[in-house]
């Protein structure tokens, strides 16, 4: 596969579903493999979900308590993963990943591509407290990460980050210490032998353009942030 062929050439492309793979160009820092879903493009911002950033101190179960919520069936949230999106915020807006289906459309249901969706309002959760969320594959993620759209072009065409097309299996069915090393063998590609071509002078400023930090923080506040009206 051809990867530098799915880089942006122009402003106008929208990265809105895209995966992006960090290159080695991030060794060393936070981004250090990490792989990341594009929720959210426009021409000011840039969100994305870290999709193998998984949170070491807290499950579902723990999650929905700080949210107060009481779930109907513990047993099906106790250990299940939560991922930290943008974890070095103490005070976190909370997303599920999900499929696009007819019954799961929430107060607020972003549609990321026509079979994934991203809903932030409380009535998603508690439809989950509930045991009467959509019968489809989801995941909960805490905070996200944030660019300028100017950043992560730069990013993109320097070759800090690889851009891969929408693929659900990595982003609800792949653990997330697994999602690396799939989107290698998946898409067929090495990144040490991709030619990056010639760095900036702020390289390494570049490279600590971040917007992750450490997932094993305990201090963190979970909170619902959207209008539910």
């Amino acid at each position: 596969m051809d990867v530098n062929s799915l880089e942006l050439e122009r402003a106008g492309d929208s990265l809105t579903g895209s995966i992006l793979v960090a290159s080695r160009l991030f060794d060393g820092t936070c981004n250090e493999k990490i792989v990341i879903l594009v929720n959210y493009h426009s021409r000011e911002f840039i969100y994305g979900l870290a999709l193998n950033k998984q949170a070491t101190n807290v499950d579902e179960l723990a999650l929905f308590y700080n949210l107060q919520l009481e779930p109907s069936d513990k047993t099906k949230l106790i250990d299940k993963p939560v991922c930290f999106g943008e974890p070095t915020h103490r005070r976190q807006t909370v997303t599920i990943l999900h499929e696009n289906t007819p019954d799961a459309n929430f107060i607020f249901t972003e549609h990321i591509t026509d079979t994934l969706c991203a809903s932030k309002s409380s009535d998603a959760f508690q439809a989950i407290a509930d045991d009467v969320f959509p019968t489809c594959d989801y995941k909960i993620f805490l905070g996200h990460m944030m660019w300028t759209e100017k950043q992560i072009f730069k990013l993109l065409k320097y070759g800090f980050f690889f851009r891969l097309p929408p693929d659900d299996d990595l982003c609800l069915r792949t653990p997330a210490d697994k999602c690396y090393d799939t989107c290698l063998n998946k898409f067929n590609f090495d990144l040490n032998s991709l030619n990056l071509g010639a760095l900036p002078e702020n390289f390494e400023s570049l490279r600590r353009t971040t917007g992750a930090g450490k997932p094993e923080s305990t201090k963190y506040k979970a909170f619902l942030d959207l209008n539910d009206s």
